[in-house]
């Protein structure tokens, strides 16, 4: 063989080995980005979790929801644990719109938490409290949530027609 077949065939051999060996880092880029993935899907739920917990531990808030199902006057102290509760769960929507926004929610995700959201401002101190702070909030964000209100409520339009 001539010097310049053994180089030709080194040279193909070379490539092959690069090819390989992007593969290879694809895949281990492919592997690190679907745990890291999975580890803030964890953080999501466990913090979705701690707000349940924290909501239904406190006595105000769950006394105080009580009430506006009843019709109820509510004392101060109440009324100052649900505006607080009620935003902590608009906080949690902002964070989780921002990581959609990012691509680090799936659209199956955010669709499932736009539904949650839809039921959450069926309740009117829910409502309430999105319209006395929504000026708090990234644009894109407040855009978001009037957004779905005014499809909620144009939909709510229909059905009662």
């Amino acid at each position: 063989m001539k010097v310049e077949e053994i180089n030709d065939w080194l040279q193909v051999v070379g490539f092959v080995a690069v090819a390989v060996s992007l593969v290879f880092v694809g895949f281990e880029i492919k592997q690190s980005r679907d745990i890291a993935m999975a580890d803030i899907y964890q953080q999501r739920t466990e913090f979705a979790i701690q707000l349940i917990t924290d909501s239904h531990g406190n006595e105000a808030f769950v006394s105080g929801m009580a009430k506006l199902r009843r019709g109820e006057e509510l004392t101060e102290y109440e009324h100052a644990q649900i505006t607080a509760n009620l935003y902590r769960w608009l906080n949690h929507g902002e964070n989780l719109h921002f990581q959609y926004e990012a691509g680090l929610l799936t659209q199956e995700q955010w669709d499932a938490w736009q539904n949650a959201l839809r039921r959450m401002f069926q309740d009117d101190s829910f409502l309430e409290a999105w319209k006395s702070g929504q000026d708090t909030w990234r644009a894109s964000y407040a855009n978001m949530i009037n957004n779905l209100l005014e499809q909620s409520n144009s939909h709510g339009n229909q059905q009662s027609k």
